[in-house]
C-alpha cells in the first residue's frame, strides 16, 4: 500500500568511507522518497513518522548494531534488510525483519539460515542466489521450528528432487508461513508432486503459492495436486506461470481450481495452453476469482479459443485481467466489448499487451470509458498507430483514477507527438507513462517530456533520440516539480553530453532516477568523464544514474574508488563484463 500511494523510499547505508556520506538532513520531509544520513549517530534523532514511510533499509555493515538499537521495534517492522556484501556481520541478524540473500558466501549463508529458528524478528527470507541441496539442512530445521517466518522465497534451480521434497515436507509442518515462492523449480519427478500435494493439503496457513519460471515434465500426472487444491480452504493466490504446462495438464488441475472456495488470484500465463476449454471452465465455475492472467497462451491457436475465453470472462467481475499475447487479433469485437463492460465496475488493471488489436480499438475504447475505477492499462506492442491511440486517449479522459499507462511499441512518430501530448495532458490523474519502442526522435520526445507536467514516471526508451536530444529532454523536465524517474534507455549518448546531463540533474527539481542504460558503448573513459562532471556540480539529492556499461571488474573498482571523494551523493549503476555486479 505504501508503494502504491507513492510513499516508497529507502535509507541507504553503504560500506564506504565516512567522507562519502551525503550532507545530514536536519528536518527530513515526511514523504521524502530517499534519505542518506551523514553519520550513524544522526539516525537516532529521526522522527518515527518519517521512517515509517521508508520500506527499504540496507544494513549489512559494522554500523548495523548501533543503528538498530536506536530504533524502535515499530520502525524495524517496516525494514527490509539486504545482506549481499562480502563483509557480513552476524550481529545484524538479531535486528533484521526481512532478509534478502544475494551474493554472499556459503559460510555467511549458513549463519543466516541457522539464525532463523531462534530469531523472532525475521519474518521474510528471500534467497536470491541459487539454493543448493548442501545448503538446505539448516533451512529445513528453521522452517520446521520457526513460529515467526511469514514469507519464504527461494531460487530452486540448483536443487534436486530429494532437496525439494525435504523442503516441501518442512513447509508442510510449519504453522506460521503465509507465502512460499519457488522459482526455476524443475518438477520432473512424481515424488515432487507427492510432496507438493501433501503440503497444500496439510498446511493450513499458506495463502500464497508461487511456482514460477520452472518446468513441469509434461508426462507427470497433476491430478493429485488438483485434489489438494480442491480441499484447501486458505490458499488465496496461485502462480504457476512460465512452467511449460500443457493443455492436458491444465485439464488435470482444472477441477481443483474450479472447486476451490478460497482462491481469488490465478496466474497461468506463459505456458503451452492452446485449448480454451479448461480455462473457460475455471472462469465460469470459480466465481471468487478476481485476478486472472492467461498471458502468452493461444498465440498460435485458432482465434476461436481466445474468443471463447472472452465470452467466459463476460460472465465474471474481475478487478485485474492480463490477456497479453493471447491471440486477440482476430476475435470478434462484441466479445471484447462484452468482457470489458461486464467488469467495468470492478476493473482496476487491464493488460492487452502483444495483441494486434488495431482493428478493434474503437470497440475496446468505448467500454473503457465506463471503467471508472481503472488504474492501470497496458497496450504494449499492439501496433495501434496514431489514429487509434488518439481515439483511445479521448475515451480514457472519462477514467478519473487512471494512474499508469503503457503505450510502448505502437508505431508512433514525431508527427503524432503534438496531438498525443495534448491528449495525454488531459489525463489529469496519470502519474506513470511508458511510451518507448516508438520513433518520436529528438523533437517529439522533448515535446512529450515538456508537456506532461503531472507525471512522476516517464519512460522514453528506444525512441531514436540522439545524444543531443537526450540532453534536450533533460533540460525540458528541469522545471517539472513531480517527475522523479526518467528512462532514456536504448537511445544515444556520448561522452561530451555527460557533463550537461549532470548539470541538468543538479538543476532538476524532483528527478532522482535517470536510466541511460545501453545508450551505446561509451567505454571506461565515460565513467571517468562522469566523475569529473560530478566534481563540478552539487547534486543536492540522492540520485540514481544507470549507465549499464560493459566494463571489467578492475575498471569498475577503479572508477568506484574515484567516486568516493565527491561531495554529492550519486548512485551509479554499472555492470562488469564478468559474472560480478557492482552497485
Amino acid at each position: 500500500p505504501g508503494f502504491e500511494a507513492g510513499l516508497y523510499g529507502s535509507i541507504t547505508v553503504a560500506d564506504l568511507d565516512a567522507n562519502f556520506w551525503e550532507e545530514p538532513i536536519s528536518q527530513p520531509r515526511v514523504k521524502s522518497r530517499h534519505l542518506t544520513m551523514q553519520q550513524p549517530s544522526d539516525w537516532a534523532n529521526l522522527p518515527s513518522e518519517f521512517l515509517k514511510y521508508h520500506l527499504s533499509i540496507y544494513l549489512p555493515l559494522p554500523y548495523a548494531r548501533q543503528v538498530c538499537k536506536s530504533w524502535s521495534k515499530s520502525i524495524l517492522a517496516n525494514a527490509v534488510v539486504f545482506h549481499h556484501l562480502k563483509s557480513f556481520r552476524e550481529d545484524a541478524l538479531q535486528y533484521s525483519r526481512y532478509i534478502i540473500v544475494d551474493a554472499i558466501g556459503y559460510d555467511d549463508g549458513q549463519k543466516i539460515l541457522k539464525n532463523l529458528n531462534t530469531n523472532r524478528a525475521i519474518a521474510k527470507l528471500v534467497w536470491a542466489k541459487q539454493m543448493l541441496d548442501k545448503e538446505i539442512l539448516p533451512l529445513l530445521d528453521a522452517i520446521t521450528e520457526s513460529q515467526y517466518l511469514k514469507e519464504l522465497s527461494i531460487q530452486a534451480g540448483g536443487m534436486g528432487t530429494r532437496g525439494v521434497c525435504k523442503l516441501l515436507d518442512a513447509v508442510q509442518q510449519n504453522s506460521s508461513l503465509r507465502v512460499l515462492a519457488l522459482t526455476r523449480l524443475r518438477v520432473d519427478d512424481a515424488a515432487i508432486i507427492t510432496s507438493l500435494t501433501s503440503m497444500v493439503k496439510i498446511n493450513t496457513t499458506l495463502t500464497r503459492l508461487e511456482l514460477v519460471n520452472g518446468e513441469f515434465d509434461h508426462k507427470l500426472d497433476l491430478s493429485p495436486l488438483s485434489d489438494a487444491l480442491k480441499a484447501s480452504r486458505t490458499l488465496k493466490e496461485l502462480f504457476i506461470d512460465g512452467n511449460s504446462i500443457y493443455s492436458g495438464q491444465l485439464a488435470q488441475l482444472a477441477p481443483g481450481i474450479s472447486e476451490n472456495t478460497s482462491l481469488s488470484t490465478l496466474n497461468i500465463g506463459d505456458n503451452f495452453i492452446s485449448d480454451a476449454t479448461d480455462i473457460c471452465g475455471i472462469v465460469e465455475s470459480n466465481t471468487r476469482l478476481s485476478t486472472l492472467s492467461i498471458r502468452g497462451n493461444f498465440g498460435d491457436a485458432d482465434s476461436s479459443y481466445s474468443e471463447r475465453v472472452l465470452v467466459a470472462l463476460s460472465r465474471g467481475n474481475f478487478s485485474c485481467l492480463d490477456l497479453g499475447g493471447s491471440g486477440l487479433a482476430s476475435c470478434k469485437s462484441p466479445c471484447i466489448r462484452s468482457a470489458i463492460v461486464t467488469c467495468s465496475k470492478t476493473l482496476r488493471a487491464l493488460s492487452l499487451d502483444y495483441n494486434k488489436i488495431a482493428p478493434h480499438v474503437p470497440v475496446i475504447a468505448d467500454p473503457l470509458s465506463v471503467c471508472l475505477n481503472l488504474q492501470r492499462l497496458s497496450l504494449k506492442s499492439c501496433f495501434i498507430g496514431m489514429e487509434g491511440i488518439l481515439n483511445l486517449l479521448e475515451k480514457l479522459k472519462a477514467c478519473p483514477k487512471l494512474l499508469d499507462l503503457n503505450l510502448d511499441g505502437n508505431i508512433l512518430d514525431d508527427k503524432s507527438a503534438a496531438s498525443i501530448a495534448a491528449s495525454l495532458s488531459a489525463l489529469e490523474s496519470l502519474e506513470s507513462l511508458s511510451i518507448g519502442d516508438n520513433s518520436f526522435g529528438d523533437e517529439g520526445s522533448v515535446l512529450l517530456a515538456s508537456s506532461l507536467s503531472n507525471l512522476c514516471i516517464l519512460d522514453l526508451h528506444n525512441n531514436d533520440i540522439s545524444a543531443r536530444g537526450v540532453v534536450s529532454v533533460l533540460n525540458a523536465v528541469e522545471a517539472n516539480s513531480k517527475l522523479e524517474s526518467l528512462s532514456l534507455k536504448h537511445n544515444s549518448l556520448d561522452r561530451a553530453s555527460l557533463k550537461q546531463i549532470v548539470a541538468s540533474l543538479s538543476r532538476s527539481q524532483a528527478l532522482t532516477n535517470l536510466n541511460l542504460a545501453e545508450c551505446g558503448h561509451l567505454g571506461p573513459d565515460s565513467v571517468s568523464a562522469l566523475v569529473e562532471a560530478l566534481s563540478h556540480f552539487s547534486v543536492s539529492k540522492a540520485c540514481r544514474i544507470n549507465l549499464a556499461q560493459a566494463l571489467t571488474d578492475e575498471e569498475l573498482r577503479a572508477r568506484a574508488s574515484a567516486l568516493r571523494p565527491q561531495g554529492s551523493f550519486v548512485s551509479l549503476k554499472l555492470f562488469g563484463s564478468t559474472t560480478h555486479k557492482m552497485d
